[in-house]
């Protein structure tokens, strides 16, 4: 078990890493809050110039219609503003656009405050976007790299619920301290829009500046954007803690956690308190014994362990054997790859062989027409992606009894007949052709990276030499050579025998028996001449 420091050490880790999302986040609302409310500063700056005496707008000016060409210019406008509002997110607003959109009569007041309003609710699209982005990764990140360092820690894992799109509508759909991040935003939104409108009446009431009524504007954009930084920093926090306590629950092991406070000059006095102290999971509260406890904060959890017993083998003998052994030294993305997503990475290298085959299989057939070969069972050339996924899982499991330690990705990427062609020919020229495809493939820019000749392995019953080449920036693929008799043989006679062969059930006496009459029947087969040349 590792030390109670390393835990800290980690969660720490963990846990900085996403408020820095949020840090940087903010620095992103910042600016856009900064664009709306110079555009709000600017519709308020033409208004005045058009309408002001005397630097001034009566509120019987601004109530005024716009005029014919007014009115045509304001539709202009108008179908821009529809244009950015179509996919906002409740619909409200396009709805109020249209209405405005098809009125014959809108007062001056009316088409200013749609204008401002028009950046309230860009700035509020925006903010539902980016907020549900960030938590959503937030939740992600930290969730597998909370279960990740608790494998790493212990040195075992367990198999563990993945996160899908609609469990994480689910988890963003939770309600902290009454509502959830995206009503606040939403209500925020509308508490901005009557405060402005409010506030720009007003200014016509006492007859104020535009300097005045632009800064006042600017005033209460300055607000929300302080309740906007407040959101993204506690929410953050809500949901740090929350895929930190789903990550030790799928971990299997962690029953208690300790309370971890960053002790520096911005810790509150309720965080300083808790610090060190211990609960058990699931009696956990959020906003009582667990993280956060208040706005702004930034307090995280650490798995406890309160006995010197070692997590490893409690997880390897409570689940049955179904643990697996997670070495101390693996890097983070070599664990996602491996346990969180291993189809979508095998699937991902399949789609790269697949995309490169057909250059491959034109340059093939050119070298095979070049030697004066004939390609055979060119329909097989490309490997299922289901046999492709059933020989990277053989070789995973394959590999524990050899002490290896080699990821699915890299199983994966080492597999070197996913592409595969065959070339006959006949006994006294198959050397020459296979040595006249190699020269072929290579002037082409192809690598050749190994071959295996069967023909001297008496223990072996395929006859037949098999030759590697590297397609460049590309997969590798297999090139088998063949006379039209070892062909014959394997396809029709040995293959069937071999299935049954490789098959794990097979019991080790059948398997001797098998393999006999392999051998009895490939001993017919006259070796190609000169086959000693292909080392």
């Amino acid at each position: 078990m590792r030390p109670a420091e390393y835990w800290r050490r980690r969660s720490e880790e963990v846990a900085a890493r996403q408020f820095a999302k949020a840090d940087a986040y903010q620095a992103e609302l910042t600016r856009e809050y900064a664009r709306g409310t110079e555009e709000i500063r600017r519709a308020i700056e033409v208004f005045y110039q058009r309408y002001a005496e005397n630097g001034q707008v009566s509120t019987v000016e601004a109530r005024r219609q716009l005029s014919g060409k007014e009115l045509r210019q304001f539709k202009i406008t108008l179908e821009d503003f529809i244009e950015k509002a179509k996919n906002n997110a409740d619909g409200r607003w396009t709805k109020q656009l249209n209405d405005v959109y098809y009125r014959v009569r809108v007062s001056r007041l009316e088409a200013l405050l749609t204008e401002i309003q028009q950046q309230v609710e860009v700035l509020a699209g925006r903010r539902q976007k980016g907020t549900g982005e960030l938590l959503a990764g937030v939740y992600e990140d930290t969730y597998y790299r909370t279960i990740y360092e608790i494998q790493r820690g212990t040195g075992f894992g367990v198999t563990f619920a993945k996160i899908d799109r609609d469990a994480l509508e689910k988890v963003l759909g939770t309600e902290f301290a009454g509502s959830n991040w995206s009503k606040r935003i939403w209500g925020d939104r509308d508490k901005l829009v009557t405060e402005l409108r409010t506030k720009l009446a007003q200014a016509f009431i006492r007859g104020e500046s535009s300097e005045r009524t632009a800064r006042d504007l600017a005033e209460r954009m300055g607000v929300s954007l302080s309740n906007a930084e407040r959101l993204v920093q506690t929410e953050t926090a809500f949901f740090v803690g929350e895929a930190t306590a789903a990550g030790y629950k799928a971990s299997g092991v962690v029953q208690k956690y300790e309370y971890l406070t960053t002790l520096d000059n911005r810790t509150s006095d309720i965080c300083r308190g808790m610090d060190s102290k211990v609960f058990k999971l699931s009696e956990r509260e959020v906003g009582v014994n667990y993280p956060p406890l208040h706005v702004h904060c930034r307090s995280t959890t650490v798995p406890y362990f309160d006995d010197e017993i070692d997590a490893g083998e409690r997880i390897a003998r409570d689940t049955e054997g179904d643990a697996y052994f997670v070495p101390g030294d693996m890097k983070y993305e070599e664990w996602y790859d491996e346990y969180v997503r291993p189809n979508q990475v095998i699937a991902d290298i399949y789609q790269s062989v697949v995309k490169a085959e057909p250059l491959i299989t034109e340059d093939v057939l050119k070298a095979c027409r070049v030697a004066g070969a004939e390609p055979a069972g060119l329909e097989y050339r490309l490997k299922s992606f289901d046999s492709f996924k059933r020989k990277v899982s053989s070789d995973y499991a394959a590999q524990k009894q050899y002490g290896k330690r080699m990821t699915k990705k890299e199983i994966a990427r080492g597999i070197n007949d996913v592409i595969r062609y065959t070339a006959i020919a006949d006994g006294d020229k198959l050397v020459q052709v296979y040595f006249d495809v190699v020269k072929a493939l290579k002037e082409e820019g192809y690598s050749f990276v190994k071959v295996k000749n069967a023909w001297n392995d008496a223990f072996n019953p395929y006859k037949g030499v098999n030759a590697v080449f590297h397609y460049p920036n590309g997969p590798n693929f297999e090139i088998q050579f063949h006379t039209p008799e070892s062909f014959h043989m394997k396809q029709n006679k040995i293959h069937a025998l071999y299935e049954e062969y490789r098959l794990d059930t097979t019991k080790p006496s059948r398997k001797r028996e098998l393999l006999q009459q392999m051998l009895e029947m490939s001993k017919v087969l006259k070796k190609p001449r000169d086959i000693d040349k292909i080392k």
